[in-house]
């Protein structure tokens, strides 16, 4: 495993370049300026005519034959001499098929190649083309040239997997020159991938996102197969998160989604799992489960970095949803991160939380809180899980994932749970060769109805086979954590629970109301449930009876006269023999 995040690098950015883009603007700038009288000429010529396309073959492909294709590269080739090394320029191009390719053609835009310079084309080392010439030396990537269409002699050069295109000056070391928007295209008896994305409406604020999608090549609709979900890390949209695992699950017929993830302002490219980010990643799930045949019993999250953090947040709050997650290098707790890496402190405040985690009323805190796995790190005990780390990672300290494993181990055996620590010695973007994640998460089926779940919560929604609903008083709504602690046995037809809420109000009740679905559990064939009720801060035991309502059994939670929530609840068919109330073990009070 290479590269970022286990994954090959997408270089289609060129993120490391950036630096240097400004002076590389200015240099053209000037190119520009001295040949001012040309340079208008290639403009008047590019939008009145436009350059013509080069065909890839005369005569068409037999209609049996499939079509695969790489996705345009979003990387600009630039040669100017004094300022980038003008001997050779690379790229990486992703194309997925099966099969046989017969004709492969490569379509490219340039601009500012001299008549007689060469500039040869290689594809994996081998070369296949040169770059045709044009009269028009000022330009500048993703102008209006229309691309250039070179027929690679050999199809099968053409790999099903990462490319690379490597682009020479040959005797025109002098020469400036770029080159941009390189796509490949093989067709043959074959099947291709697709790579798209689509655009979806979040359930959370109504404003329009976005994600990236891969279909493998064998996808057999007629099939239920598995999703994988993939989060990116810092600065990464949608296209390099599905990037990091594009080759590998196309290998093993693998549907693939990457949902952008939010930042305060931007669109894409936020660190941390926001409400609006957990919303817009689920969203994005239901979609490709209705438009794909999905194995629901097999969704799986995966994310690098502070996606790392982002996949643990969204696990912890969806573990009903996803069989199993990796974990790659993930800030766990993000008040820690900023203390470990102080200069993080500003940007995480601008551009993903909009305020500091702490001041006078507490709900930054809280807002910072409930983004970060740890604070939820029981749910996640029926979640297969690896937590991938370097004990030299200065990005993001090993101490995050180390002590979010020992968080775990506070509620249940990591081991017993399928929790597996990798633990290595390298830095951040070091590869870890012994660990396959799709081979890992493919071991692990969703368990949908545990039988005991441990269930803390920032909002309103359902877990496996309860729900939680966070009520308001009188209209006032008051921020904070909720738990719910629950087990039952068929054998007897007992269900216990243990409830508790940290939320604070001034006044009033603020209520919390606890559903189980006894339809799920196979318990909804009762009329009648006798509830003992026994309250922690007054230690006084009530029994009452409640009729369930279409399968369902709700308990409306109040505040006592001390103001807090802390109560465990026995709840057994009235038809059962009766059975005294037993109180809950010491460790059962505490949590």
């Amino acid at each position: 495993m290479t590269g970022r995040g286990g994954g090959i690098r997408n270089d289609e950015r060129g993120r490391e370049d950036a630096p240097s883009r400004v002076g590389l603007a200015l240099a053209l700038l000037l190119v520009c300026l001295t040949a001012a009288p040309r340079f208008a000429q290639y403009w008047v010529h590019q939008f009145a005519t436009r350059l013509p396309s080069q065909s890839a073959t005369e005569t068409p492909p037999p209609e049996s034959w499939g079509t695969a294709q790489s996705a345009a590269s979003r990387r600009c080739l630039e040669a100017i001499p004094g300022m980038v090394s003008t001997s050779t320029l690379s790229d990486k191009l992703l194309i997925l098929y099966d099969g046989q390719p017969e004709i492969a053609y490569l379509t490219l835009s340039s601009c500012g190649v001299a008549q007689g310079g060469e500039h040869t084309i290689y594809l994996n080392g081998h070369p296949v083309s040169h770059m045709t010439p044009d009269s028009y030396p000022c330009c500048w990537c993703y102008g209006p040239v229309a691309p250039i269409t070179y027929t690679i002699p050999t199809a099968s050069l053409v790999v099903s997997g990462w490319n690379e295109i490597t682009i020479t000056s040959d005797s025109d070391l002098a020469g400036a020159w770029l080159a941009y928007a390189a796509r490949l295209t093989v067709q043959g008896v074959l099947s291709g991938a697709l790579k798209s994305e689509f655009v979806f409406t979040s359930s959370y604020d109504g404003s329009l996102r976005r994600a990236a999608f891969k279909i493998p090549a064998k996808y057999n609709p007629d099939v239920p197969v598995p999703l994988l979900v993939s989060i990116g890390g810092t600065g990464e949209d949608r296209w390099d998160a599905l990037y990091h695992y594009a080759e590998r699950t196309n290998a093993v017929g693998w549907l693939l989604l990457a949902p952008d993830v939010r930042g305060l302002y931007p669109p894409s490219g936020g660190r941390t799992a926001s409400l609006a980010t957990q919303h817009d990643i689920v969203d994005a799930v239901k979609l490709m489960v209705e438009r794909f045949e999905v194995d629901t019993g097999r969704i799986y999250l995966s994310g690098f970095s502070a996606g790392g953090g982002v996949a643990a947040t969204v696990a912890a709050k969806y573990p009903h949803l996803f069989a199993a997650v990796v974990d790659w290098i993930g800030p766990t707790d993000l008040v820690q991160w900023i203390e470990q890496r102080p200069d993080l402190y500003s940007g995480l405040v601008a551009n993903d939380m909009g305020c500091p985690p702490t001041n006078l009323t507490g709900s930054c805190a809280f807002e910072w809180g409930r983004r970060s796995a740890r604070e939820f790190v029981m749910n996640l005990k029926h979640v297969p899980m690896a937590i991938v780390h370097g004990r030299a990672d200065q990005q993001v300290p090993f101490a995050q994932s180390e002590d979010f494993h020992k968080a775990m181990a506070e509620h249940y055996d990591p081991l017993a749970n399928n929790k597996v620590a990798v633990w290595h010695d390298g830095g951040h973007f070091d590869a870890v060769p012994n660990l396959r994640p799709i081979e890992f998460l493919s071991r692990f089926v969703l368990n949908p109805i545990p039988q005991d779940i441990d269930i803390r919560t920032d909002e309103s929604k359902d877990y496996y086979w309860i729900a939680i609903e966070q009520k308001s008083w009188m209209g006032k709504a008051s921020p904070g954590f909720s738990r719910v602690s629950a087990a039952y046995e068929l054998d007897s037809r007992t269900i216990s629970l243990t409830v508790r809420d940290e939320r604070q109000l001034d006044s009033g009740n603020l209520p919390l109301d606890v559903c189980l679905d006894l339809v799920r559990i196979g318990m909804h064939d009762e009329r009648t449930y006798v509830v003992e009720d026994y309250n922690f801060a007054s230690g006084n035991v009530t029994t009452r009876r409640i009729i369930p309502d279409q399968g369902r059994l709700c308990l409306s939670v109040l505040r006592d006269a001390h103001g807090s929530v802390h109560r465990r609840y026995v709840l057994y068919p009235v038809s059962s023999v009766p059975r005294p109330f037993h109180l809950p073990r010491k460790a059962e009070s505490q949590f």
